[in-house]
């Protein structure tokens, strides 16, 4: 899979509320950055706020403008 089907299938888990494809593409030692600033280390911790997030909010939109 390349870098841009990556993050493609990565935003379609967001868009469809899918935590199994978000946690598909990321590696153990990820690390996220949230547009206003808190940030998650590590699969295990990223996996518990994605399915606290989808669970309790959704992804009306997310167009890629460019990579």
């Amino acid at each position: 899979m390349t870098k841009k089907e990556s993050i493609q299938k990565y935003i379609d888990g967001w868009k469809e509320g899918n935590s199994n494809k978000i946690m598909s593409v990321l590696t153990n030692d990820c690390f996220i950055i949230e547009s206003h600033g808190p940030t998650y280390n590590g699969k295990e911790i990223i996996s518990r706020w994605v399915d606290k997030w989808v669970s309790n909010s959704s992804v009306n939109n997310w167009d890629i403008t460019s990579f």
